[in-house]
């Protein structure tokens, strides 16, 4: 019988979290990103 070996980085998204899942797709969304640091930025006005 043959075991399946997956890469790390598959590995990763199978145990990470909902949250861990939303990060990463968010940052690798540059306008949310960038959206997000201003909305930060009138908060903090």
């Amino acid at each position: 019988m043959a075991t399946l070996v997956l890469p790390v980085e598959e590995q990763r998204v199978f145990v990470a979290s909902q949250w861990q899942l939303m990060w990463w797709r968010f940052r690798k969304h540059r306008l949310a990103v960038a959206s997000g640091i201003v909305v930060l930025g009138f908060y903090g006005i």
